[in-house]
């Protein structure tokens, strides 16, 4: 009989919704899926003590002794690229990766101090130099603290994407209130955000139907759009389009692997196909495949665990 051991805890924290997953491996190297626990987010989206305890009674209702956990900032919070660096100590490479991060669009605005980090990428030399607003990481380290957690990473929500789809060089993460197109080439992830998520089609069909946002979100759920909304889904289709376009001036890309909460819109893979000309599908990543669950339920659930899983798989790389 093998003996599997904990990996550190996959925790994703959204906009609406937490994630924690478990996963053990073998000494063989197998690894497995233990559990997956998910909470929508009330009031305790804005109250750091209510996300905490939050937290804490996810934990008890996995039952795992666990402790160790990674997090992950993503793009708009944090940076990562890869690059060739000459022979140098890692102090001097540390210099030279702050040196390089210093033009980062976006990150140093109101001169935000950043948190740098250069980890090894491939054996030709190239280096995986990533940066972070000092003030996302002091977020999920008070939230660590308080929850009794001990973070031992913070990932990049593209590379834990990476992990949970490695066949892929395309994936939609659609939030709750905006898209991210994250696209894998030789030299690192990059990332784009689409403005737009699911609550704008929630939105849509509201105002379309004169009903409360809550009687939309449910409709949503079960009917998708049918009728009502959907012009909000060709405009986030619209959108997209150009974003595809330049990760397509890059290099070949002919599918589209949607995951997040937002990619179980009914006919959102439709519609994204006819706009951008790439197969768009709900993939399941190979992780959540198991005897944890049965497949019926982790198809349902895959979008929404797909990130906590690939942060958990960080303890494999």
């Amino acid at each position: 009989m093998r003996k599997y051991r904990s990996l550190p805890l996959g925790i994703d924290v959204g906009a609406s919704r937490v994630r924690i997953a478990q996963l053990e491996r073998a000494r063989g190297g197998e690894v497995r899926l233990c559990a997956v626990v998910s909470r929508d987010l009330a009031e305790e989206a804005g109250d750091e003590a209510a996300l905490a305890a939050l937290v804490g009674d996810m934990l008890k209702e996995l039952g795992t002794r666990e402790r160790r956990c990674v997090f992950s900032v993503g793009a708009g919070d944090a940076y990562v690229r890869a690059v060739a660096m000459p022979p140098m100590s890692r102090i001097e490479r540390h210099r030279a990766a702050s040196f390089e991060l210093q033009s980062t669009p976006g990150l140093r605005d109101g001169g935000e101090r950043l948190v740098v980090r250069v980890h090894p990428f491939d054996r030709g030399g190239r280096y995986l130099l990533g940066a972070a607003r000092e003030s996302a990481i002091a977020r999920r380290v008070a939230l660590a603290r308080a929850a009794r957690l001990r973070i031992v990473a913070v990932d990049f929500d593209g590379c834990a994407l990476h992990r949970s789809f490695p066949e892929a060089s395309l994936v939609l993460d659609i939030g709750t209130r905006r898209a991210t197109l994250h696209a894998f080439f030789d030299d690192g992830p990059r990332s784009w955000h689409v403005p737009s998520g699911g609550s704008d089609v929630t939105d849509a069909i509201a105002s379309d139907l004169g009903v409360s946002e809550e009687i939309a979100e449910k409709r949503k759920r079960i009917l998708g759009t049918a009728g009502a909304g959907r012009a909000s889904v060709g405009a986030f289709a619209s959108r997209l389009v150009s974003v595809v376009e330049g990760v397509r001036a890059r290099g070949a890309a002919s599918v589209l692997s949607l995951t997040g909460n937002g990619a179980r819109l009914a006919e959102l893979t439709r519609t994204l196909e006819c706009a951008t000309g790439l197969a768009a599908e709900v993939r399941v990543p190979e992780i959540l495949r198991g005897e944890a669950y049965p497949d019926d339920v982790v198809r349902a659930a895959a979008p929404d665990w797909a990130l906590a899983a690939g942060l958990a798989l960080h303890g494999c790389a």
